[in-house]
């Protein structure tokens, strides 16, 4: 199993990190031998799910690109239809030309409606827009002279510049899955798929390097995600091993419970006692949680994203030394 950092990017009241706590987090992260760092896209406090606002994810993985020789720069998760895609194409191209092709793109549909509103586009239509924008930059990407003509992009052989280092573009993957129970408690649907989870399923056959499951699913639902997507790859002609699983979580090692309550609790919007009773947020000790993750890697997934709690640069040192050490 590989492991990715998730950087704390999060905007609290008392102080959000500086650019250099997030470089010294990167240069950190690099040297303790994580693979990756991604960034969280939420403009605006995303309740209930969090109770934090994020620095914008592509102007911070900008800023960081010099900061590592070796370590891969994702989006997890970029809410697409928020932006406009032909101005997007060539920000993720320039980001992908400025980290010299260490960039992986993490894709979602987004899903609160304040941040639909204040971006002026349709919560409705997210799904339909996630998609034609894809379908859009893509053909920005890989074609020297571009059209494309569809319900929300129209444009007539325009040239984008730069394209992507990364050939034909940067590793695509997909948030996205099921939920444990909680927030669903009182949805008859729940014991199948619901319709726009199915869709995420089906976009994740279709295009995904990498599937990076939600941190709000359990080992059980992360088996059935699994089920639904490799039945939509072979749809579209393509062998499901060719779509690394991932999974982003938070994690904190401590076996006081208040303290770990309060740390998340500064960040997350949920119950906690519910979702740790849940397997899906991880807090306790080291050997626990080594066993939790080894579990995940036996499920098949290759590359755990680690969101920090606690706040503090340290706690990189203790991942290192009693998680990650573990794996080698």
């Amino acid at each position: 199993m590989r492991f990715g950092l998730r950087l704390p990017t999060y905007i609290f009241p008392e102080g959000t990190a500086s650019l250099d706590t997030l470089i010294a987090y990167a240069q950190k992260a690099e040297s303790h031998g994580f693979d990756s760092l991604w960034v969280m896209d939420h403009y605006l406090i995303a309740a209930p799910s969090y109770r934090v606002a994020y620095l914008d994810p592509l102007l911070v993985l900008a800023s960081v690109a010099s900061a590592s020789n070796t370590l891969r720069l994702g989006t997890s998760i970029l809410q697409v239809p928020l932006r406009q895609p032909v101005m997007l194409a060539q920000q993720l191209a320039t980001l992908d030309w400025l980290s010299d092709g260490r960039f992986d793109l993490g894709i979602g549909v987004g899903w609160q409606k304040e941040e639909f509103e204040g971006a002026g586009v349709s919560l409705r239509e997210r799904g339909k827009r996630l998609d034609e924008y894809l379908e859009a930059m893509v053909c920005l990407w890989t074609n020297e002279t571009a059209s494309y003509h569809g319900q929300f992009v129209n444009f007539d052989e325009i040239t984008l510049e730069p394209r992507p280092v990364q050939k034909p573009y940067p590793p695509l993957s997909f948030g996205g899955g099921s939920t444990v129970e909680i927030i669903y408690a009182d949805d008859p649907t729940y014991q199948t798929p619901q319709p726009n989870v199915d869709r995420v399923y089906r976009r994740i056959g279709r295009w995904a390097s990498a599937w990076q499951a939600t941190s709000t699913s359990d080992p059980r639902l992360l088996e059935r995600d699994w089920e639904h997507i490799v039945r939509y790859a072979e749809e579209f002609g393509r062998s499901p091993g060719d779509i690394e699983r991932m999974q982003t979580t938070f994690l904190i090692i401590t076996e006081d419970s208040a303290e770990a309550r309060e740390c998340y609790n500064r960040i997350v919007g949920f119950d906690f006692d519910q979702f740790i009773a849940q397997s899906s947020y991880l807090y306790g000790p080291a050997e626990k949680l080594v066993e939790e993750l080894k579990e995940r890697e036996e499920m098949g997934i290759s590359r755990m994203i680690l969101t920090p709690v606690r706040g503090e640069l340290s706690e990189l040192d203790e991942w290192a030394e009693r998680i990650l050490s573990a794996f080698k």
